[in-house]
C-alpha cells in the first residue's frame, strides 16, 4: 500500500510540475521521474537512503557541472531554459540513468541499452536526420563517460548497455594531469602534430582516460565525434607493447586512427585522468610512475 501511495504522489507531482507544457496524451520522459523522486519523501531503509544520497551527489558534483559547462550555462540559467532546450534533454538522459541505478530490478530498466534509454525518453531527442536518435545519444554517452567514471558503457559498438554505478568500486579518488605544453615547453596547438607514448600504461585499478579540450575547457568537434581515448578502447600497440597516441588536427592515416585523438585548429589542453590509481609501485601516487611528455613530430 505504501508503494501505491508513493507512486500516486509522484504521478501527481509530475502532473503539477508539467501543467504548463504537458499535452493530453503526451508521454512523460523517464528522466522527469528523478526530480519528482528527489523532491519526495525520504527512502524507507538505510540502504535505500545511502543509494539516494550517492545518486544525488553524482548529479550535483559530477553530472550537472559537466552539462552546465557543455551548454555554457550557470545553474540559475539552467533553471530558466525552455523544456525544449538541449540542456534539458541531456539532463533528462542522465537523470534516467540515475533512476535506473536506483531501481535496477525493474524490468524495462534491467540491462538498459542505449536504444531503450532513447525510447524511454521518446520525443525529447531530436535528430537532424530521423532515425539517428540512438546514435546521437550514444555519442553523448561516450563523451560523458570520459568525464564521469561512474557512467559505464558495454562492449557492443552499436547498442551497448549503459549504467551508472552507485556502489562497488568508488571512482572518487581520481588523479588528473593536465598538459598545455609539449616536451620543448611550447604551447600545444592544432597547427602541429604530436605523439604521446606510454612505454608503461597508466597504473590503475579502474581505468584511465585522455581527454581533449580547447583552450577554454570545451570539447572539440571533430569528424569522429571522439573527445577522449581511454583504456576501454581497442588500440593498435607497438611490437614491444608500448602505446603511441596521435594528437593532431588531421587524421594520421586509416591504419593509425584507432590511436588518434583529434585536436582543434588552435590551442588545446590534454587531460589525463587516472581512476582509482594504484598505490603500490609503479604508482603515480608515490611518484614511481609519471605521465609521459607530449612530443612534437611536425
Amino acid at each position: 500500500m505504501q508503494r501505491e501511495r508513493t507512486a500516486l504522489k509522484v504521478m501527481l507531482q509530475l502532473l503539477v510540475e508539467g501543467r504548463d507544457h504537458l499535452k493530453l496524451g503526451q508521454l512523460v520522459p523517464l528522466g522527469d521521474l528523478w526530480d519528482a523522486i528527489n523532491a519526495g519523501d525520504e527512502p524507507l531503509t538505510e540502504v535505500m537512503r545511502a543509494q539516494f544520497a550517492q545518486a544525488r551527489r553524482l548529479w550535483v558534483r559530477r553530472f550537472q557541472p559537466m552539462l552546465l559547462r557543455e551548454h555554457d550555462l550557470s545553474e540559475d540559467d539552467a533553471g530558466k531554459v525552455a523544456p525544449s532546450h538541449p540542456y534539458v534533454t541531456d539532463a533528462r538522459l542522465v537523470k534516467s540513468l540515475l533512476v535506473a541505478a536506483l531501481v535496477p530490478e525493474v524490468g524495462p530498466l534491467r540491462a538498459l541499452t542505449v536504444s531503450r534509454l532513447t525510447a524511454l525518453n521518446s520525443g525529447i531527442v531530436r535528430a537532424f536526420i530521423p532515425g539517428t536518435e540512438r546514435q546521437q545519444v550514444l555519442d553523448k554517452l561516450r563523451r560523458w563517460a570520459a568525464e564521469v567514471g561512474e557512467l559505464r558503457l558495454g562492449e557492443d559498438e552499436q547498442d551497448p548497455t549503459v549504467s551508472v554505478v552507485l556502489s562497488g568500486i568508488d571512482t572518487g579518488p581520481i588523479l588528473e594531469a593536465a598538459r598545455v605544453v609539449d616536451s620543448d615547453g611550447e604551447r600545444l596547438t592544432g597547427a602541429r602534430s604530436y605523439t604521446l607514448r606510454f612505454d608503461e600504461l597508466p597504473p590503475v585499478d579502474a581505468f584511465w582516460s585522455l581527454t581533449m579540450y580547447d583552450g577554454e575547457y570545451f570539447f572539440v568537434p571533430n569528424p569522429l565525434n571522439r573527445y577522449t581515448l581511454s583504456s576501454r578502447f581497442k588500440f593498435n600497440y607497438n611490437k614491444d607493447g608500448s602505446l603511441d597516441l596521435y594528437i593532431q588536427k588531421d587524421s594520421p592515416g586509416k591504419d593509425k586512427e584507432a590511436n588518434w585523438l583529434p585536436a582543434p585548429a588552435g590551442t588545446f589542453i590534454l587531460m589525463l585522468r587516472l581512476y582509482w590509481p594504484r598505490e603500490k609501485p609503479p604508482s603515480i601516487i608515490g611518484g614511481t610512475w609519471k605521465p609521459p611528455a607530449v612530443k612534437r613530430v611536425s
